[in-house]
């Protein structure tokens, strides 16, 4: 292996255990997700998801699959 010029990230031992601040799954079972996480799995651009999130006043927040492409569709970005 070879030099680097930048700093090895560390890796997650696998009995740290989770933060303590760290949501509650959902009730319901659906996955909820940031609008820039649902951009990038759903491959849709992710700077027009941002964009309708923060018009929507909803930056931070957490949405099912379903209330992003809602929100995308509403929010002329």
């Amino acid at each position: 292996m070879g030099v680097s010029l930048f700093r090895r990230k560390p890796q997650p031992s696998e009995s740290t255990p989770a933060p303590a601040n760290a949501p509650p799954p959902p009730a319901d079972g659906k996955e909820r997700l940031t609008a820039n996480a649902w951009a990038n799995k759903l491959q849709v651009n992710e700077v027009a998801a941002e964009r309708a999130a923060m018009r929507a006043g909803r930056w931070h927040n957490l949405f099912t699959e379903e209330e992003f492409m809602a929100l995308l569709a509403k929010h002329d970005v």
